[in-house]
């Protein structure tokens, strides 16, 4: 049962139907902004921060990865966070070179 704890003990109030959708919910708030008629900061912003706490949460907790950071058979539904945050990363850097450019 994945409910985020390990990585956040402050989420062990919620319960782990509540946590899903809280995350479901914080997917789609977070998709939001990067479509291609809102991808401003906010939205590169959104991604990256959303993306590199799942990808704490999917590292910190044990059952997801095996030992040398590879998923695990139960990680790998959550190991596309790193290519989220990955992502956002590349929007960030691209949103600074634009504006240093300028």
């Amino acid at each position: 049962r994945f409910d985020g704890t390990p990585a956040f003990p402050f989420l062990r109030r919620i319960t782990p139907t509540r946590f899903g959708w809280l995350l479901a919910l914080g997917e789609i708030a977070t998709g939001a902004p990067c479509c291609p008629a809102g991808a401003g900061a906010l939205g590169r912003g959104a991604l990256t921060i959303f993306s590199g706490a799942l990808v704490a949460i999917s590292l910190r907790t044990p059952a997801l990865h095996q030992p040398g950071s590879r998923a695990s058979p139960q990680g790998i539904a959550v190991s596309k966070d790193v290519f989220m945050l990955g992502i956002g990363v590349g929007l960030l850097v691209e949103a600074a070179s634009e504006s240093n450019s300028r």
